[in-house]
């Protein structure tokens, strides 16, 4: 049998990114969409508390480093 199945189906895995549990299969498939969704979210949330502290804004490539 090979590996990652079990009885003729794939065994799901977890990968934890950011904040949020992304399903993977053996095979390394995922959605984008899932992978990216964590950073955009912890990007804006960064972005507003720039904006709250009354600072410059943050450039979005300031902000992406900060939360990878």
């Amino acid at each position: 049998m090979p590996e990652g199945t079990e009885n003729d189906r794939e065994i799901e895995m977890n990968e934890n990114v950011g904040n949020e549990t992304i399903r993977m299969y053996e095979d390394h498939e995922m959605n984008l969409t899932n992978l990216l969704k964590p950073i955009i979210r912890d990007v804006i949330i960064e972005m507003k508390k720039q904006l709250a502290k009354k600072e410059p804004a943050l450039s979005l490539f300031g902000a992406i480093q900060r939360v990878t």
